[in-house]
């Protein structure tokens, strides 16, 4: 049987791009119906000459402006993994950006963060402005939580920016940045300041790049955006479509795989010792059996004291702060092996499924069988 043809209209320079290709790489593995439309000898189609090649489908990148019209008339079909804008013309299949921006937010002010700065560099980007707005409802719960935007270009490039946030921001802060590329680029600027990582300032990314987080000084953390899977659902997409067509676009959202915890996140960012002590504690210890007196007990506090500290400083209490590190790690887990989900509650300290079902609801919103579904492809 002829297999049906796919081009691929993607810059292939972007890393997240390139991990979308390796889950739709698998994905044509097992679905032999589906084939590759190359150009001439290259797996990418550079120009605007795709929206003639006679492929069944293609899978771009934003798209230009100048090519809309001709997108939008191709008689395969046409998806959109780019959230550059937010497309209505052709089907898409993009992260959860403003999810990826809340993460931020969960993360950084489980660190202890409450003064943090969202890097954006381009506004007109509709996922720049998703991931900002995530990281506003993200912290929005920590209370005397401080947030400003900021765009390098406003401050003469990055050393003026981190100039500016030295002068103007009181350490230690946390800083968010939409993509990898700023995130270094604010390292190498913080490192010729004398700012120190993460001890004044706190330096999260967006994208997972290896090259850049792997050699940014210190290591850079970053938030997986599981291009992989968002890879597998293009590919899933075409299948359903070739069985049933759809009259109207559709836009399918999926979420991020979490955050790659390296040195540039390495610290607990609060003036009182005793809190300080018991939040590493609670993470050191957080698949293991304990309670909220275990946790006084170790910061050497009472358990009425840590836990006014815990709702003043954090927004929540001692408790809340192990769950929510519990459901961190079991998505982890859900998401890198296949463990069946009962062990997964055992190894993150729950003692019973239906309270880690209850506890996973409250966080997500959804199952730990239904995040497993959405989330792995």
């Amino acid at each position: 049987m002829k297999s049906k043809k796919l081009a691929l209209y993607l810059s292939g320079s972007i890393v997240h791009y390139r991990n979308i290709v390796d889950g739709l790489g698998e994905f044509l593995q097992h679905h032999p119906e589906w084939g590759l439309q190359w150009q001439h000898e290259k797996l990418f189609w550079t120009s605007s000459e795709v929206w003639t090649c006679g492929a069944d489908a293609v899978v771009c990148g934003a798209i230009p402006e100048a090519e809309r019209n001709l997108a939008e008339r191709y008689p395969g079909e046409v998806i959109c993994v780019s959230n550059r804008t937010r497309e209505t013309r052709v089907h898409s299949v993009v992260s959860d950006d403003r999810e990826a921006g809340r993460m931020a937010g969960r993360y950084l002010g489980g660190l202890g963060f409450s003064r943090f700065v969202y890097i954006s560099l381009n506004p007109d980007f509709f996922f720049e402005r998703e991931r900002g707005a995530g990281l506003e409802e993200g912290v929005s719960r920590i209370p005397g939580a401080t947030l400003q935007t900021c765009n390098p270009f406003d401050y003469g490039g990055y050393e003026g920016l981190v100039q500016h946030l030295q002068s103007e921001v009181r350490a230690p802060f946390a800083v968010y940045c939409a993509i990898d590329m700023s995130a270094i680029r604010i390292a190498m600027a913080a490192e010729e300041r004398g700012l120190r990582i993460p001890e004044a300032c706190a330096v999260l990314g967006t994208d997972n790049s290896p090259l850049i987080c792997q050699f940014s000084r210190p290591r850079l953390s970053s938030i997986d955006l599981n291009g992989f899977a968002l890879g597998q659902r293009v590919g899933e997409l075409l299948t359903e479509l070739t069985e049933q067509p759809s009259p109207t676009p559709l836009r399918i959202e999926l979420p991020p795989l979490g955050v790659v915890s390296r040195r540039s996140t390495d610290i607990t960012a609060l003036e009182d010792p005793r809190l300080a002590r018991a939040l590493s504690w609670i993470r050191e210890h957080k698949g293991r059996d304990m309670n909220v007196d275990q946790v006084a007990a170790h910061a050497g506090i009472s358990r009425r004291l840590l836990e006014l500290r815990f709702k003043e400083r954090l927004g929540r209490s001692p408790y809340q702060e192990i769950v929510r590190l519990r459901v961190a790690h079991a998505r982890e887990l859900l998401l890198r092996t296949a463990q069946p989900i009962g062990r997964i509650a055992e190894e993150v300290g729950f003692d019973e499924v239906r309270s880690f079902n209850a506890a996973f609801q409250r966080e997500t919103g959804m199952t730990p069988r239904n995040w497993r579904g959405k989330t792995i492809r």
